[in-house]
């Protein structure tokens, strides 16, 4: 009896555990939110919205008798009372909902303009101000307008105006109104761009325009054609928007999926180019002023070709449908091939992606339209005729309030704000960027710590000792109580800023902080830094001097063996004297295998030394190498090179043997490793507007080389420049038909041990 009772808990046990497991499931969102690393690759987050309803016409309370079902609708758009607007084209209708319970309201369809009848029919787009609803009745082509209480205002039809011409297309599918009442209008066959006009109808112009796109074969025939023919091509090849909103200040956010599979779009997204664009930002000259400043341009997903253990991802650039403004100068895009929503800040930073294709609660089948409401997020499925409420989570809140803190230049609470989040979420690196922006705002500020982690600003806290203190902090611990502060922890603003930044991959915003830091550098040795450059550029005048007695006297013993010092000294006459000290390289014997296999050396290393010792400015993510691939990329190019141009010359009565291509073409390297040293030293000490000239200096290096090389074989085989240039492009073709008969041997190598290998493994079954 006992053991029954045993038996029968531990089964009760096994249910419970059961059922909680379940609840605990059905409590996780039905999609994966995440953002993008600096590196393109998705890295999981917590959900910042969360599904609370989905509303059909079914779920509509107070609705009328009749009253029929969604059929494909295509936009939403909600008023600042709340007041939800769905605008229902193939009912021929826009249905307005009570903002509080989603309640019916009323229902915009027929109405009597002017002493007619009237109706609306195909009615895609609405917008909603202080005053005024606008609709879209687009088989009609025109703007109708209603107050707020639904009462017909008055009707714009196509627009008029010389500069509109009677033979333009027109068919308007959405409009937004600025607060000057000025009406922006999209027109599925107007490619000019986006259509403004005043509050009565007055068209004014055209802004934003998308940029033509060509291809190669467009591009060469437009040279053959008159100055009318390419303005009718510009037109024809420039592509309409297919949606439209507005902010508070009067900007226009316009999107487009016209590029969607050019892969104009996509390039625009990994080039963060407004180019292509998939949504655009438009003053009201219609210049394009969105700040793109995130690790990838806004316009959707990143990696577009993403695989999942389940099915394979939709491929190809995001396909956007609309624009909505959020708070605090978010704004989220809808991508209606993926079914996902892309919210970004005001710099056009990524601050999370959430959505999925599917038929629970907060997945979609085809988005049509989203927009937000009181921090919940109304976004409408055209294919289950329904629109889905999203409300922000805790870890969404956080992120408002840590953007609050920046638009309100509350700096300290931003680096609390962000820390939170960080808190939730270790690795979104917008908000270690968040962090380390904060800290550089407050620039040579001190904030002290007791393990090196937990920062305090020494504002806040009472300092009694110079090593170890105790400090009392009002806003650094949540009960104010006493701290024991280390002082050898203290870093300023800048300081901390930059172990932020760096941690996001941030080198433009790290340099700025560092050059503030370095400013304060230059001023502690004000006296001794013009000392030791002096003393660097006499050195190196001093060396160089005695480098060119040094050779004079060496060439002055004639022909004959020379000292292993005597042949690298060498080097500093060549680099300088490519004709005569090519020639006498060969011909005078100043120089030998030996010192070639010790350059090769050098430049091996100086390449090694760029792979650890370069500045994070120039490599943010801390990419090395080791000294074996140095070695690899060095030394494969380079005896291709030799043997190439050997053979080949061999052909062309070249008159350098195998030992003096292989001798002339190491010593020709030489520049590389100097400058590749100077390049790398200097990249520890120089900000990211500096970092060009750097580069500058280490592609110095690469095309003396390369002038060398090309010397050093006409020297060495006795060429003519012409005859030069050729035999060296044949060596490059030679080098590309020795890989492939490498490639093509070991391949067959691979072969025949699989093959043996195969025969002796089913020998010794059969034995």
């Amino acid at each position: 009896m006992k053991k029954n009772k045993i038996v029968t808990l531990l089964l009760l046990m096994l249910v419970m555990t059961m059922l909680l497991g379940s609840f605990a499931a059905f409590a996780e969102e039905p999609y994966q939110t995440y953002t993008y690393s600096a590196d393109g690759y998705p890295l999981y987050s917590p959900a910042a919205y969360s599904p609370l309803r989905s509303i059909g016409a079914k779920d509509i309370p107070n609705v009328p008798m009749n009253f029929a079902d969604f059929n494909s609708p295509s936009d939403l758009e909600v008023d600042d009372d709340g007041n939800v607007y769905i605008a229902d084209p193939n009912n021929n209708r826009v249905v307005v909902l009570q903002g509080v319970d989603y309640s019916y309201k009323f229902t915009l369809s027929k109405f009597d303009n002017n002493g007619y009848d009237d109706s609306l029919k195909g009615c895609q787009g609405v917008f909603v101000n202080d005053e005024y609803i606008y609709v879209c009745d687009t088989d009609k082509a025109r703007i109708v307008i209603f107050d707020k209480e639904g009462n017909f205002v008055r009707c714009i039809e196509k627009p008029y105006g010389t500069l509109f011409g009677t033979d333009t297309s027109y068919k308007p599918i959405a409009v937004a109104v600025d607060q000057y009442d000025k009406i922006y209008v999209i027109s599925s066959e107007t490619s000019e761009g986006v259509i403004v006009m005043t509050s009565e109808g007055l068209f004014t112009g055209f802004i934003g325009a998308q940029k033509a796109s060509y291809s190669p074969l467009d591009m060469i025939w437009r040279r053959f054609q008159t100055e009318e023919q390419r303005k009718s091509q510009i037109q024809n090849l420039s592509r309409p928007f297919n949606n439209i909103t507005i902010d508070e200040e009067g900007f226009v956010y316009v999107t487009s999926n016209s590029y969607v599979d050019t892969g104009e779009q996509q390039t625009s997204i990994d080039s963060n180019s407004s180019d292509y664009a998939a949504v655009k930002k438009l003053n009201s000259n219609g210049d394009e002023v969105m700040k793109r400043n995130g690790f990838f341009g806004p316009g959707g997903e990143v990696d577009v070709q993403n695989f999942t253990t389940e099915e394979l991802v939709p491929t190809g650039s995001s396909n956007i449908v609309d624009v909505a403004i959020g708070d605090e100068g978010t704004w989220s895009i809808a991508d209606f091939k993926r079914s996902k929503i892309f919210t970004y800040d005001q710099n056009g930073v990524l601050l999370h992606v959430f959505g999925d294709k599917g038929i629970q609660l907060g997945n979609m089948g085809e988005i049509a339209a989203l927009t937000y409401q009181d921090g919940k997020l109304l976004v409408l499925d055209k294919k289950t005729n329904s629109f889905t409420v999203y409300k922000r989570t805790q870890y969404g809140d956080l992120l408002i309030n840590a953007l609050a803190c920046e638009n309100n230049r509350m700096y300290t609470s931003a680096v609390s704000a962000w820390l939170e989040v960080l808190r939730f979420n270790n690795n979104f690196d917008s908000a270690y960027i968040g962090v380390g922006k904060a800290y550089a705002r407050q620039g040579d500020a001190t904030f002290v710590s007791a393990d090196g982690q937990s920062y305090y600003e020494i504002s806040t806290v009472a300092v009694y000792e110079n090593n170890v203190i105790v400090g009392y902090t009002e806003n650094g611990k949540p009960d104010g109580t006493p701290i024991a502060i280390n002082r050898e922890y203290d870093k300023t603003g800048y300081e901390l800023s930059m172990q932020y930044l760096s941690a996001a991959y941030d080198n433009e915003n790290w340099s700025d902080s560092y050059k503030e830091i370095r400013k304060d550098w230059i001023a502690d040795w004000f006296i001794l830094i013009p000392i030791v450059l002096v003393l660097v550029f006499v050195g190196l005048s001093f060396f160089f001097r005695f480098a060119g007695k040094y050779n004079s006297k060496v060439a002055l013993l004639g022909v004959g063996r020379k000292t292993y010092a005597q042949e690298l000294m060498y080097v500093f006459h060549l680099m300088f004297h490519p004709f005569d000290g090519f020639w006498d390289l060969k011909h005078e014997r100043r120089g030998s295998m030996r010192a070639a296999l010790t350059i090769l050396g050098i430049v091996i290393v100086s390449f090694y030394y760029q792979s650890i010792g370069t500045g994070y400015v120039m490599n943010p993510e801390g990419k090395f190498s080791t000294i074996f691939a140095q070695f690899i990329s060095v030394m494969l190019p380079f005896l291709l090179w030799v043997i190439a141009n050997w053979g080949l010359t061999t052909l062309f009565d070249g008159e350098g043997s195998l030992k003096d291509v292989f001798i002339s073409s190491a010593y020709a390297l030489s520049p590389i490793p100097v400058l590749l040293i100077v390049s790398t030293i200097l990249s520890n000490v120089v900000t990211f507007e500096e970092s060009a000239i750097v580069s500058m200096i280490a592609i110095v290096g690469y095309v003396w080389a390369l002038l060398l090389v090309l010397l050093g074989t006409m020297v060495t085989h006795g060429y003519s420049f012409g005859k030069n240039i050729l035999t060296c492009l044949g060596t490059i073709v030679g080098m590309a038909v020795i890989m492939f008969v490498g490639f093509l041997f070991s391949s067959l190598v691979g072969k025949m041990i699989s093959f043996v290998t195969s025969i002796v493994t089913e020998i010794s079954y059969r034995v």
